[in-house]
């Protein structure tokens, strides 16, 4: 993979992924923009692992799928592809599909952060936060979710009974227009 990058002022429009940082190490994306994006307009990991990584001052706009998402489409074996330290800070989405959300960590994660991040969905469907609970450890601050249909999700198979979340602190959060604020289930 790479180790020790730094994205700075891109833009991406009508693009699968904005940027993809599968296998990437210690680096920083910044002031990024990726408009129209039809698929994963940041793409955290899909294929591989990333850890180590700031996402800052990113906005993904008018986006039709996911604005930032961590998983391994590869397993289906959440553990296989846990995200270490990745911040997500001061970051934006306006989401336009219907199957969304503005963050979405289908992985464990351990230490990783949300703060100052504003999203909202035209089409008042998704999630505007939506974590897979196994083995995670993320603090969610500062939080501005509108429209969606669940603000921010902690979500969780029944398979996945006996995983344990180790730690999902969420502090200063605004979510309006959604049917669900917060769901844990």
């Amino acid at each position: 993979g790479t180790n020790g990058f730094l994205i700075d002022n891109c833009y991406a429009r009508n693009t699968r992924h904005g940027v993809d940082s599968a296998q990437a190490y210690g680096g920083m994306v910044s002031n990024c923009i990726n408009e129209m994006s039809k698929g994963v307009a940041f793409a955290l990991s899909h294929n591989g692992f990333d850890t180590d990584t700031t996402w800052f001052n990113c906005k993904a706009l008018m986006c039709d799928g996911y604005a930032f998402a961590y998983y391994n489409q590869s397993t289906d074996d959440v553990y296989d592809c846990t995200a270490y330290n990745i911040s997500i800070i001061d970051c934006e989405c306006v989401n336009i599909g219907e199957d969304s959300a503005g963050i979405f960590f289908r992985s464990a994660c351990d230490n990783c952060v949300v703060d100052n991040f504003k999203t909202r969905n035209i089409t008042k469907t998704g999630n505007g936060i939506r974590f897979m609970p196994v083995n995670t450890d993320v603090k969610i601050s500062n939080v501005r979710i509108d429209n969606y249909n669940i603000g921010i999700f902690i979500e969780g198979e029944p398979h996945e009974a006996n995983h344990k979340t180790r730690g999902v602190y969420c502090l200063n959060a605004a979510v309006t227009n959604c049917q669900y604020g917060v769901r844990l289930g």
